[in-house]
């Protein structure tokens, strides 16, 4: 036989040579990347538990929203996400509303940042059980700020649900805003 070599022997003598070079290649890139990888495993990094988080979220209001959502599909009681001045303004007006049961914000042990968990509010018993929360939905994002004056107020499902807004009087819900003849920026809307 002959592929460009002068003998079958040949071939095969430079075969093994191309796969031992690519064998030492692979060896190096496998003990790198899986050194890499232990590296990697040894850093808490996301959720591991309550209150352990140390990604960077570029819109925790939708975070907030996506954490709900998310609980709520699965049927979960409590969920937990890191706490700031505005997501307890948020909860602290769907506790009013009743569209969830109550919620804490704690300090965990060893962690810098305060926690807020959130106990979901369902209705029925076992196979029966809905959440009370039908849907939740960001209006007003960081690419896209949406304001509104005192008479352009939104009515979230002919008035079922809510809309929680930033106004120069704080947080409050679009009913709330309206009573008090004020403007502001659209959060979102729950229902």
């Amino acid at each position: 036989m002959r592929f460009g070599f002068a003998t079958a022997a040949e071939y095969v003598a430079g075969r093994e040579a191309i796969t031992d070079a690519f064998s030492f290649a692979e060896s190096v890139y496998v003990s790198r990347h899986w050194k890499a990888r232990f590296q990697a495993l040894r850093r808490p990094r996301g959720n591991r538990g309550f209150g352990e988080f140390d990604m960077s979220i570029s819109d925790p209001i939708a975070d907030l929203l996506t954490r709900i959502r998310n609980a709520l599909i699965a049927g979960q009681q409590v969920v937990s996400l890191p706490s700031s001045k505005l997501k307890v303004s948020i909860v602290e007006i769907l506790k009013e509303e009743g569209f969830i049961d109550d919620f804490e914000e704690v300090q965990l042990e060893g962690r810098p940042h305060k926690t807020i968990r959130i106990r979901l509010k369902y209705v029925g018993k076992r196979r029966e059980r809905r959440a009370v929360i039908n849907g939740l939905q960001r209006v007003s994002k960081p690419g896209r700020r949406v304001y509104v004056g005192r008479q352009d107020i939104p009515w979230v499902q002919s008035g079922l649900g809510i809309a929680i807004m930033t106004t120069p009087k704080g947080v409050m819900t679009g009913v709330r805003a309206r009573q008090l003849g004020v403007g502001g920026e659209v959060l979102c809307e729950v229902w």
